[in-house]
This record gives structure tokens, sequence and C-alpha cells, in this order.
């Protein structure tokens, strides 16, 4: 009645519609049309559209029944069901005669055959099965016994679904098995997603797996760290002081332990003249490295580094001039990272400020009464300054690249990289060089290497 009104309310509308659709083309093809009450046109057009939705659902039913019938029993044990056995008896008698009514199958009318009842849980209590012994009812033919003309009256579904509360119920999870997940979900942290991009911290941000990590960068760094705790690491150089390589004259070796380095200062023998390497002139050091401590830490939003060290009183070693040895006898420094994730992380910058303070001591190799020793020709300075490193790296591409600048006490430190290998090599070309100022004494002019950085898991 409904359809039908609104056929009604609509046919006046439509009328003039086609009416004025027909004069406007009446001049173009008279032959391609045909006059058709609208109301009638109308009725046809949504009764198959009611066919055709209701087939669209028949056989989505049918589908899903089908789905159901394929369901091995095995099945509901890692499932979310519950399960009852049926223990009123006359109910059992009256469950059985419906169900050989429709399917005609003796066995299932056997006395002493077991009735299981599985089903979802409160509050939709969906019925999936009823198995009469080893004998299996679900899908399209148990909706054929609960629709059947005869059974309806029995009011076999509601009965089913109340006898659960008499029966013994339980829930169809099976306790003992077990599936162990050899990749648990986890959550990377925001520090640690920063360390693994920039600090190289954990190659593959999967500590899951705490894979051996060897990172063998060449020529100035080596490390390698066993699982996500513990490890070792040889580095030549300060890079935090702007002094890169050789040009420091410290070696240290640190133990690691997650985010912390520790571990003593010693000084690099060699470097004490120039030379030529992939066809760029290497300058010698100036400055000459000292025994002491070292530290460094980086927890990605905060960071530093340390040395403390004592004049050297061995007079067998390398220096670069004897007759003037530099040396950076300790330093502090102390700064804040932030990261911006630029194009939906196809870039990201992470950019650290601080301070800090480095002294340098200037001695000398002198004779007196007969023997060699090293005094002090002048005062230790002392220097202060600002401390800003901003890095750049772009892994938009396969292989990513990136680039970098700091600065400290008016000396600038540039890095651009470029990854051959993704997650393994790279080419890496640095330089530095004083800014606004004139060198000084234990500085070189500028300084320009190439590092290939080389990284393996195992």
């Amino acid at each position: 009645m409904l359809v039908l009104l609104l056929a009604w309310a609509t046919e006046s509308a439509s009328a003039q519609l086609a009416s004025r659709t027909l004069l406007r083309d009446i001049g173009r093809d008279t032959s391609r049309f045909i006059v058709t009450p609208t109301a009638l046109m109308t009725e046809k057009m949504i009764s198959t559209r009611l066919q055709d939705s209701l087939f669209l659902v028949r056989e989505r039913m049918e589908q899903i029944y089908a789905l159901l019938d394929g369901i091995d029993r095995y099945s509901y044990n890692f499932s979310g069901l519950r399960s009852w056995r049926i223990n009123d008896y006359e109910f059992q008698d009256v469950l059985r005669d419906a169900v050989f009514r429709v399917t005609r199958d003796s066995n299932m009318i056997l006395e002493k055959s077991d009735i299981q009842v599985i089903a979802t849980p409160p509050p939709h209590n969906d019925l999936v099965a009823v198995y009469f012994g080893e004998n299996e009812l679900q899908g399209k033919r148990l909706r054929e016994v609960l629709t059947n003309d005869e059974n309806i009256p029995l009011r076999l579904r509601q009965r089913l679904i109340a006898s659960g509360q008499f029966g013994q119920d339980r829930e169809l999870v099976d306790r003992g098995f077990k599936i162990d997940n050899l990749l648990p979900p986890m959550l990377v942290t925001e520090s640690d997603s920063i360390l693994g991009n920039f600090a190289r911290y954990n190659l593959s941000l999967d500590q899951r797996t705490e894979p051996t990590v060897l990172n063998v960068r060449l020529f100035d760094n080596a490390s390698i760290r066993f699982g996500n705790d513990w490890g070792a690491e040889l580095k030549l150089g300060n890079d935090e002081l702007g002094y890169p390589m050789w040009t420091s004259g410290n070696l240290a070796v640190m133990a690691l332990y997650k985010r912390i380095k520790l571990g003593v200062q010693l000084p690099f023998a060699g470097a004490t003249e120039g030379s030529t390497f992939l066809g760029m002139r290497v300058r010698p050091r100036r400055l000459d490295g000292t025994y002491g401590v070292t530290g460094e830490f980086d927890f990605a939003f905060v960071g530093g580094s340390f040395a403390f060290s004592n004049r050297r009183t061995d007079t067998d070693g390398t220096f670069a001039d004897p007759e003037n040895i530099y040396s950076v006898r300790t330093f502090g420094q102390l700064w804040y990272s932030y990261t911006l994730s630029i194009n939906n992380k196809a870039n990201l910058m992470r950019v650290k400020f601080g301070a800090g303070m480095h002294s340098v001591a200037h001695d000398a190799m002198v004779e007196r009464e007969g023997r060699t020793e090293i005094t002090p020709i002048d005062h230790t300075r002392f220097f202060w300054s600002p401390y800003l490193k901003v890095e750049f790296m772009n892994q938009q591409f396969s292989n990513r690249f990136g680039a970098s600048l700091q600065y400290y006490k008016e000396w600038g430190l540039a890095t651009m990289w470029l990854e051959i290998i993704n997650n393994t090599l790279r080419i890496e070309l640095k330089g530095a060089a004083p800014l606004l100022r004139s060198r000084s004494a234990w500085e070189p002019s500028h300084f320009v290497a190439i590092m290939i950085p080389y990284t393996v898991s195992f």
C-alpha cells in the first residue's frame, strides 16, 4: 500500500516530466519513443528492484550456510563459543522427531545418542550446530529444521537456547592449545625511532630479534653491539668538538650499555705528516692525544659527552711537534634534541642545541739535567661555546641520503652521505673548517675526508 501511495504521489510530476521530454525530442527521432503509463512503469521498476534485492540477500545467505556446512567440528575448540548438553529427555524426543521429519535420517533418532548444542555467547545466542552423537546438524540443514512448518509451533529455537541454563555449560576454548608467536607485537618508542634513524643505535628497529650488529666505519670508527644492551666501540677523533678523525689526536675505547658509552681515552700515534687519499690532500694533526676517561650518552631527547685527562709524562710517544704539544685536556657538552617530521616522515630533521666547554693545554718536551720531560710552557686555556647541530635525512627513496651541519666555538663540521646498499653501506663526505675566524695554532686550516660506513647484522 505504501508503494502504491508513493507511486500515485509521484505520478503527476513524472508524467509532466515525461511529456516535456517527449515534446522536446519528438522532432529528432520519433521512432525511438514508446509511451507507457508512468504509474505502471514505476510499480514494475520497484517490484523488479525488490526482487533483485531479495535474490541477492538469499544468495548471500546460501553462501553463509554453505560456509558453515564446511566447518569442522573440532574447529570450535579454539573459538569463543559455548556448548552444553540437553539433559531433558522429553525435549530430546521432541527434537529427534523434529529433525527426522526434515532429514529422514534414522541416525538422528537413536535414543542413546548424546545431544550437544553449540551457540554464540549471550546476548546474541545464535545457534551454530546441534550434534546427535557423531552426527552433526548445522548450516542450511539446521535452518530447515527450525523453519519447517510442522516444527515452528514447537518453538525449537527458543527451547534450544533455554536449555542452556539447565545443561552443562562450558566455553569452547582449549587451554592447553598454544601457538608461540615468533614476532610478538611491540611498540617502538619514539626515542628508539630517532636513534635508529640518526644515531644507528639499532639498525633494524626490531628489538625482538636482538641481533649482533657490527658497524665498521672506515676510517674513524668501529663498533659491535650484542643484542640491545651490550657492546663495544673504538672511535678515532672528537666530532662533538668539530675535530674528526685524527685531528684531535684522541682514540677512545668504550664499552656500550644500552645508550651509554664509557671507556678510556688514549693518544693516537699516527698522522703526524700529511698524505694523499682518493685524490685529496689529508692534512696532518696538530693536537696530541692524552690518557684519561671518556664517555657519551644519547637518550634521543637529551645527550652529551665528556672527557677528563692529565698531562702526559711519557716521552717516547709520537708527538706532532715535540716543542709545541697541544692537547685537549678536558671537555664536556650537554644538549637537548627534538625531531621534525616533514611530508609525512618522507624527510626527517633532528636539531640539537646546548652548550659545552673544553680546555687546551700547551706543553713542550725539554731536556733537564740529562733527562727528557714534558713541562707546561703556557697556561691552560678554557673555552665555552653554544653547541648546535642540525641533521637532515630523506627516506622517501629506497636509498636514503642526508646531511648535517654542526657549530661549536666558531668551528663548523659538515657531513653529506648517500646510502649505497640499504641499511648496509654508505658513502660519506666530511669536512671541517673555522667559521668567521682564523684557525688556532692547534687546528688545521681545514679538513676534508671520505668515510665509508658499513653495517652488517648476524
